[in-house]
């Protein structure tokens, strides 16, 4: 139960940080490399299967499937929120990375134990 409520603060802290980097304006999100065509979707994907692999850990008893349909809806609500964020976009390929990212951490758990409560 211990090992579980710490995946569930690490997934916490995660989705804190990737919400505000989702949500805010434009002029104020860093990129890793703004100067390399499409690396936007790299970080998608990069920060949805950090999301996904500590959701499944958090959550060992929900299944794999709805963590990542879970993570998926929400990649969606926040491009959606984007339309009205000044200096955001809607990205239907940024969604698809979400997706992407948190369809691999899917397959990873599915290889994984379920840790011990």
């Amino acid at each position: 139960m211990k090992r579980e409520l710490a995946w569930r603060g690490a997934f916490v802290v995660a989705f804190v940080v990737a919400s505000y980097f989702l949500l805010v304006p434009g002029d104020r999100v860093p990129s890793v490399g703004s100067g390399i065509p499409q690396v936007d979707k790299v970080e998608h994907v990069a920060s949805f299967a950090v999301l996904g692999f500590l959701a499944t850990r958090a959550y060992p008893r929900n299944p794999a499937w709805g963590v990542w349909l879970a993570l998926s809806l929400y990649g969606a609500a926040t491009e959606w929120a984007q339309r009205s964020i000044p200096g955001r976009d809607a990205d239907v390929l940024d969604w698809a990375a979400d997706t992407v990212g948190a369809l691999t951490a899917f397959g990873r758990a599915r290889r994984l134990p379920t840790p011990p409560s």
